[in-house]
């Protein structure tokens, strides 16, 4: 697999990842693990992280192309 390819498809992952935590936090869907409830406030790093690396490997497969 060429490196666009590798960094087209992480930046796919990131971005469902990244829709996912935005989709929890318009919704105010819970989420718990064991008996800790998980706070909303970490689904915006959820959001930024992965969105962050989402952009990152986008710019990087486009750059792969050239």
């Amino acid at each position: 697999m060429r490196t666009s390819g590798y960094c087209a498809i992480s930046a796919m992952l990131f971005s469902i990842v990244a829709l996912a935590h935005f989709t929890r936090i318009l919704n105010g869907w819970p989420v718990s693990v064991g008996s800790m409830d998980i706070p909303m406030a970490l689904s915006w790093f959820g959001v930024i992280g992965p969105g962050t690396l989402a952009v990152l490997g986008f710019r990087a497969a486009l750059q792969g192309r050239s």
